[in-house]
């Protein structure tokens, strides 16, 4: 690392821009923790007075283009629709890491590329939002909740078997998008601070 420079590749959804800013903000405070440890320093071509410059570089996937109904890319198969670009332009040394939502990767690491760590999750839970404000328990029979998750459809239903739920696809601002257009009641996602 001669330029002290790190390209990081990401997805240009608010969530994974959000997910590489703190990957970015976790990777500076390391290297100014370990600037001030002589031994590091001794590295061949480490610039101990330069800071670390880290570039988000924003990479449109397949999943991205591909906007068509949720329940149609549901039962898919390619478990990469939103890593492959990325992981190719690694792969061609055109970025040095990537960000992604562990959901979106396939079991299999393409070969010359590893999965080299797994920050700390912040929040694991999971919101309801709602046009009403009304909570999960407060919900009318029948009332119907989107979710892009399977792992959620089911929780929920295990929570209130008597909703309905509906699959959606899309960033967060599409998806609020659907819900105030009235296509569905309410919608649930990670949580997100």
């Amino acid at each position: 690392m001669k330029s002290n420079k790190i390209i990081i590749g990401t997805r240009g959804s608010i969530l994974a821009l959000a997910q590489a800013e703190k990957v970015k903000e976790m990777l500076i405070k390391k290297y100014d923790e370990l600037r001030e440890n002589e031994s590091f320093c001794e590295i061949e071509g480490f610039e101990k007075k330069n800071s670390l410059e880290i570039e988000l570089k924003v990479i449109v996937t397949k999943g991205d283009k591909d906007l068509r109904d949720f329940t149609k890319i549901k039962g898919t198969t390619q478990k990469d629709l939103f890593v492959k670009e990325i992981e190719k332009e690694m792969l061609e040394n055109k970025i040095d890491l990537a960000v992604h939502s562990l959901k979106d990767m396939p079991q299999n690491t393409p070969e010359g590329l590893l999965n080299a760590c797994f920050p700390m999750r912040e929040d694991n839970r999971d919101v309801l939002v709602s046009k009403n404000g009304k909570k999960l328990k407060e919900l009318d029979e029948n009332s119907v909740i989107g979710t892009g998750s399977i792992r959620r459809e089911k929780e929920l239903l295990n929570l209130r078997n008597d909703v309905k739920i509906k699959a959606i696809r899309g960033n967060i601002h599409t998806r609020l998008k659907k819900l105030m257009m009235g296509n569905m009641m309410r919608l649930c996602w990670l949580r997100l601070d």
